[in-house]
């Protein structure tokens, strides 16, 4: 029973962790589900520019007149440089001040386009009132009443703080937001009075798609109509790719839980030998023999998923009860997960078992009930071998196909499963190996009588590579989650060769500011961009359908100076063709990651726009993106539809203009001397606040070092779920190996019988353990480049990246030295049964 509840408890957790996780992310998709509706408001209907620019207002009082419309407001976003009017200093003794990204709207119509709640005050009711955040009340010290002052260009201007209102804080990442008048946003941020949607609420009984699709015709392009309800379409995509993330990580951590269970249970199977001959004796059949081994399997493991359900339930509650500020809908709850979970583990149980279950339904009676010792076969070793080596062959041989796609799914829904069964069983025979070439050296260091380890180890390897195969996952975990990541951050890092600093502005940055920003001390070279979003039309040219977004950020530039200031890496075509075909305004450059992921080369057209406005564009150059799109994704620049937008295409600025209508320079590249310190940053921070409020500055060290971060903590979550799985594997080895022992009790009577000292036993324990561990380590630092490579594999085809994984030395030392001690401490119980048993009870243990 306690080896039992040993290898139960393995998949109880797994189960408990599966539900967490399931719950974790319908609770996510479902709160940014409900803060999107929320942002929406009770609309029916919107009016928004394809690409995100602001449009002119005049459509407002239009609308009003428009057949079956209730209310109208439109909205403006923008960013205010704000401080306190009384000067009241900080932490730092300087004035407080803010960089607050803004929603303007129109005060009378709010009420019918309720969005947010307020905790303290009331909203702003008049054109110099301002709603906060917690966030920017936090950073201001502000509370309703207090007076703030705008920092711009032109006459002073001050605001009254209204009121606070409701907003999960989500770290330090977060940009504090305020609300207040659409005219006063514009006026305060010097821009042009404009809207960048306008909000629709329809009267009682009309059908907002039926609406929709009679008054499209009334906007014009590069406007659109559309309902409310297109806001959100983007969301199903994570939750999609949520529920594939759940079913991926059930189905590995239940592979895993099956490995476990058909150790333990191969290993028991040893022991029963005696028991099952009798049932057979006595009149039960082959079919009884097996059901009753796949049926122990099932329930066992279905029992530990049952309480893993609950306890992962707990666990889930327990993470929405500490972050309760941040997911305002509160937890939810996953039937998906469950439903995973209770399947997972049952199957677990059942598939584990199916091997012993087999073995022992062909138990020979007359060998089970001999009392000699069998002679050890290595037959079963050639077929272990046999088996892996064809399990990774045919995995391999799935990357002959041609589609990506298909070959990415081939791999998870075929080859994943594979290449685990592979390395476990591989894991046999390579520990059959260390015992011929090292066992005799083990003998010597560890003082046993000759051929003892060598001998002992020919009659359980088959049952101790299984134990190794199991003590492998976790080592494979670490070294694949290393290399991998390693990769990764190296790619990054080489990509990322962008100039020394940016800065971006959500409105956009007027030609005065542009000016202004030239003009500071400091900025040696400069060069004003234009971003949006754009959809690729004809292909899906990164990531999988239905589960990645098919938009890409397109750069608007004037070439000379970009060229001059980015140093773009031409993978293929002219430069001087190139620079002549741009100018032309229907031609594109296009990132590296295009040609790596799909062949997208000069000469390629495709396809970029936004629904029904969609323009062909010719490839003329293939170009190393010099990490502008690490750079927009650092400022948190997201596309129409709150899908991230993938790599990037270049364009002509005029031709950004003529196509898409979005003129506005958003962010502005800056180079700086080349022995500038990070006194000089903060000094043309500053400076570029004071000439552009609203505008965000971030140094290109700060963005890698923010990158790097970000990555490290990633790689240490993984780091930790791999010593899970180390642990998890532990404790279940600890259970085979001590019905290894119970097995084998006959064997250590007759050694201790014969003269064997009790050390001697212990010895032999400990030298078996320390070949498990080695093969262990072996075996899962090959299945962990494996899982490495494969993933390079994976970027390559869906993300264009073109990483180069390399063994990662340190790590994968430590992870063999921490599975051979793993191995070692699981068979310390073991020992303890043997040393402390006398010949005769072991003798009589065995006879029993």
């Amino acid at each position: 029973p306690g080896r039992s509840l040993l290898v139960a408890f393995a998949v109880c957790v797994a189960s408990a962790l599966i539900v967490a996780m399931s719950c974790a992310i319908e609770t996510a998709v479902d709160n940014v589900r409900s803060r999107m509706e929320r942002l929406i408001g009770e609309s029916d209907a919107r009016i928004v520019h394809r690409h995100g620019a602001n449009f002119l207002p005049t459509l407002i009082a239009e609308v009003r007149a428009w057949p079956g419309v209730e209310a109208v407001g439109g909205r403006l976003s923008g960013a205010l440089s704000l401080e306190r009017a009384d000067g009241a200093p900080g932490t730092d003794g300087r004035p407080r001040r803010a960089t607050v990204r803004c929603r303007g709207s129109d005060l009378g119509s709010d009420a019918a386009f309720a969005q947010v709640t307020y905790t303290a005050g009331l909203p702003p009711a008049g054109e110099r009132e301002i709603g906060l955040d917690p966030a920017a009340a936090k950073a201001l010290d502000a509370v309703a009443g207090t007076r703030l002052r705008v920092v711009r260009f032109g006459a002073p201007m001050e605001l009254v703080v209204s009121g606070v209102y409701e907003r999960p804080m989500l770290g330090a990442l977060q940009r504090p937001s305020g609300h207040l008048s659409r005219h006063t946003l514009a006026e305060a941020a010097d821009a042009e009075d404009g809207a960048t949607l306008i909000s629709i609420a329809l009267k009682e009984g009309v059908d907002p798609a039926t609406w929709v699709a009679q008054n499209a015709g009334r906007v014009s392009s590069p406007l659109a109509l559309e309902p409310s309800e297109v806001a959100t379409t983007g969301l199903d995509r994570p939750a999609r790719a949520g529920e594939f993330l759940q079913a991926l990580a059930t189905m590995l951590a239940f592979l895993c839980c099956a490995l476990l269970v058909a150790t333990a249970m191969t290993t028991a199977l040893a022991q029963q030998q005696r028991e099952l001959a009798i049932a057979r004796c006595v009149g039960a059949s082959r079919g009884q023999l097996f059901a009753s081994q796949v049926l122990g399997g099932g329930v066992l493991c279905l029992s530990a998923g049952m309480v893993g359900v609950p306890l992962g339930l707990a666990l889930a509650r327990g993470v929405a009860w500490w972050y309760a500020s941040q997911l305002p809908g509160g937890m939810s709850v996953s039937t998906l997960g469950i439903s995973l979970a209770l399947v997972g583990a049952t199957a677990a149980g059942v598939l584990g078992s199916l091997w012993p279950a087999w073995r022992g339904a062909r138990i020979d009676v007359l060998a089970a009930l001999a009392p000699h010792a069998a002679i050890p076969r290595r037959r079963p070793l050639f077929v272990a071998a046999a088996i892996a080596v064809a399990c990774i062959a045919v995995q391999l041989a799935l990357l002959n196909i041609a589609d990506p796609e298909r070959r990415f799914w081939g791999y998870l829904a075929l080859g994943l499963p594979l290449i685990h069964v592979g390395w476990f069983l591989a894991a046999i025979p390579i520990l059959a190996v260390l015992g011929r070439l090292l066992g005799g050296a083990i003998e010597r260091v560890l003082g046993l009588p000759t051929t003892l380890l060598t001998t002992s180890l020919s009659s359980v390897r088959f049952r101790l590579g299984m134990v190794a195969g199991a003590l492998m996952i976790g080592v494979a975990m670490l070294v694949g989650t290393w290399t991998s990541g390693r990769a990764i951050l190296d790619d990054v890092t080489n990509r990322v060769r962008f100039g020394d600093a940016f800065a971006f502005k959500s409105t956009g940055f007027s030609t005065a500011e542009v000016e202004r920003i030239r003009a500071i001390d400091g900025v040696r070279h400069f060069a004003a961009m234009g971003y949006l979003p754009v959809e690729v039309i004809s292909e899906q040219v990164f990531g999988l359908k239905a589960l990645s977004p098919t938009r890409v950020v397109c750069i608007g530039f004037d070439s000379e100076p970009f060229f001059a200031m980015n140093r773009l890496e031409w993978v293929a075509g002219d430069p001087v063709v190139a620079a002549r075909r741009l100018r032309e305004g229907n031609a594109i450059l296009v990132a590296s990651e295009f040609m790596t992921a799909r062949g997208i080369a000069p000469g390629s057209i495709l396809e970029l726009g936004s629904g029904a406005h969609h323009l062909p564009f010719e490839v003329v150059g293939v170009v190393g993106a010099a990490g502008l799109d690490v750079a927009t994704q650092f400022f948190g620049i997201r596309s129409l539809y709150m899908e991230h937008a993938v790599s990037c295409v270049f364009m002509e600025f005029d031709a950004v203009t003529k196509h898409f209508g979005s003129k506005e320079a958003f962010l502005i590249q800056i180079g700086l001397p080349d022995d500038a310190t990070d006194a000089d940053e903060s000094r043309i921070d500053k400076a570029i606040e004071k000439a552009a409020p609203g505008s965000v500055f971030a140094s290109g060290r700060s963005i890698r070092a923010e990158v790097l971060e970000v990555g490290r903590v990633i790689m240490t979550i993984c780091t930790t779920i791999a010593a899970g799985a180390l642990t998890l594997a532990s404790l279940a080895c600890a259970s085979v190996i001590g019905a290894g022992v119970a097995a084998r009790t006959r064997e250590f009577g007759i050694l201790q019988a014969v003269g064997a000292s009790r050390g001697v036993l212990a010895r032999l324990l400990m030298g078996e353990a320390v070949l498990v561990g080695l093969a262990a380590a072996i075996v899962g630092n090959c299945f962990g480049f494996h899982i490495a490579w494969m993933e390079s594999r994976i970027y390559h085809d869906l993300a264009g990246l073109d990483l180069a994984p390399r063994p990662h030395l340190v790590v994968g030392l430590v992870g063999g030295a921490v599975v051979i001690v793993t191995a070692i401490l699981a068979s310390i119980p073991a020992m303890r049964v043997v040393t402390r048993a006398s010949p005769r009870a072991l003798l009589g243990t065995a006879a029993a």
